[in-house]
């Protein structure tokens, strides 16, 4: 997703044109390196993103920039752990990880906010499709990598258009042609027996 058109408020509805930007996640750095480090058991400084990380590219999708081999050596080396940690015990959310430690996993948060708004973080778009934004690119890239099929998300930002889906299924006015969206995981919710649908 390119960065500067995409809304950065948390639970925002912004119309434009910010969902139409987006590349596939699969094309990042972060998924490639993290792809050829698990699958392909790459050393980190043959992978894209162990340059990138010390000269941050204008295309970037994380924000941190690094000054010197050390300091990226250690943000891999953590990354590393990150990878384990998931190959051996399965993915955990922040609410599970906070009850099973929570000082361990309030200590390990790298972002100035409280762990449980540092879920991955997603965008969805006109059309329901849901596309990266901003925080837990590794660990998406990671659960993607290692086939694990459901991770849990905070969605951080929905068009105004895909809203008014959520809006007319709130509302039992969900149209014939809107129907295709009743399994969409945003419209899990209102998956009550109170809905009609046409």
């Amino acid at each position: 997703m390119d960065r500067s058109a995409c809304p950065n408020e948390l639970g925002s509805v912004c119309s434009g044109n910010w969902d139409q930007t987006c590349r596939r996640f699969q094309e990042t750095r972060v998924y490639q390196s993290i792809y050829d480090r698990i699958v392909k058991d790459a050393a980190w400084d043959n992978t894209p993103l162990y340059d990138a990380l010390l000269d941050l590219p204008k295309d970037a999708i994380w924000e941190r920039e690094y000054k010197t081999e050390v300091e990226v050596d250690e943000r891999l080396q953590h990354i590393d752990k990150i990878i384990s940690k998931i190959k051996e015990n399965g993915y955990y959310s922040q609410k599970q990880l906070l009850e099973k430690n929570p000082s361990h996993t309030k200590e390990m948060n790298n972002d100035a906010v409280h762990p449980r708004f540092n879920e991955i973080r997603v965008a969805i778009g006109r059309d329901g499709e849901m596309y990266m934004c901003r925080r837990g690119l590794h660990r998406l890239a990671i659960a993607k990598v290692l086939d694990i099929d459901e991770v849990a998300v905070l969605v951080a930002i929905r068009h105004h258009r895909w809203q008014r889906i959520r809006d007319n299924l709130r509302q039992n006015e969900l149209s014939v042609s809107d129907k295709k969206w009743i399994n969409h995981p945003d419209l899990a919710e209102f998956d009550g027996e109170d809905q009609k649908l046409p």
